[in-house]
């Protein structure tokens, strides 16, 4: 669609649409030659284009439309090009890889390179790896990963430590439960590497200094290697807020959270795995409606739970003996 449609109408068109609203209708005038433009005409076709004005159905006249009919059907067109456009994105997914890999692989000066393989991938990091780095930062969401793989990693990691690389891993909480990822993390903690989990986690990322790898679209087979400086800051700083919200591995994460609890959030807590309702807790406690519903909307918030029931089926479910005495 021209942008020009997109602006305001100028005020000659305006007047030729309500020229068409008054009398009903505006007759057809034959296009001007080529050399030779037209004002007019080319109001009338701006109309046209946009819905305001549509052809006669017995009379070779223009009529005009509803401004608001007008109005729908270029939503309706709008939408239309970006589901297209979509599409294409993702016909043009492999055309859009090779593109990518081309011209920033063989640029040695880009930003921002391509690499397509998981052995090519894991070859680049390794180079990486291999140079003078000084902090290495991991998010790797997911499950446990295989037993071999695992084993196959400690190496590398007490290398990079005894090169004396700042190592933080943040993972989700279901390693805590798989005996390998268990003995893994004393083996590197042990070695001066920091470890935390958290219940949910962004994509996999790897933060090595100044760069940044990170899989292409959610692709693993492409990873990008990212050095753009605003880029590398802002995964950063993602980075930093969940490894605040984390809980340190060998801790478990409902003490962690439970730590981060007021004696007030704590007795409401106890109230509500009851079974009270919020109006009876606040009767019990002798506190307003709107502070305990305060209360719980920070605790929510700690247990990451969305709902009052979901945080009382967690706590129940990280204290299946009863809550600590102390609350």
């Amino acid at each position: 669609m021209n942008d020009d449609l997109l602006g305001e109408l100028p005020a000659e068109a305006v007047e030729l649409y309500l020229q068409a609203v008054e009398s009903g209708a505006i007759p057809i005038t034959p296009p001007p030659p080529a050399d030779d433009a037209d004002p007019v005409t080319d109001h009338r076709q701006r109309l046209l284009d946009l819905g305001l004005l549509k052809p006669g159905v017995k009379r070779p006249v223009l009529v005009p439309v509803d401004p608001e009919t007008a109005a729908a059907q270029q939503e309706r067109r709008a939408a239309a090009q970006l589901a297209r456009a979509a599409e294409l994105r993702g016909h043009w997914q492999t055309l859009t890889t090779a593109y990518r890999a081309e011209r920033a692989w063989h640029d040695e000066t880009s930003l921002v390179q391509y690499v397509a393989g998981k052995e090519a991938v894991g070859q680049q990091l390794q180079l990486v790896l291999s140079g003078p780095v000084k902090r290495l930062r991991t998010i790797q969401p997911g499950g446990p990963r295989p037993a071999e793989l695992i084993r196959a990693t400690i190496a590398s990691e007490l290398e990079m430590a005894r090169r004396g690389i700042q190592r933080q891993m943040l993972y989700q909480d279901s390693q805590r439960h798989h005996a390998p990822s268990v003995q893994f993390v004393r083996t590197v903690t042990e070695a001066g590497a920091e470890v935390r989990t958290l219940p949910h986690l962004p994509d996999r990322v790897f933060l090595i200094d100044d760069m940044v790898m990170y899989p292409l679209d959610g692709d693993t087979e492409i990873a990008v290697f990212n050095r753009e400086p605003s880029m590398v800051a802002f995964i950063n700083r993602l980075f930093e807020q969940n490894w605040e919200r984390a809980s340190p591995f060998e801790e478990r994460p409902e003490i962690a959270r439970g730590k981060q609890l007021s004696g007030e959030q704590r007795r409401i807590i106890r109230l509500l795995v009851s079974g009270m309702t919020t109006e009876a807790i606040g009767s019990a406690l002798a506190m307003s409606l709107r502070t305990v519903n305060r209360h719980l909307e920070k605790t929510r918030k700690i247990f990451d739970a969305d709902s009052l029931a979901e945080l009382a089926y967690r706590i129940r479910g990280e204290y299946p003996d009863g809550l600590p005495a102390d609350w």
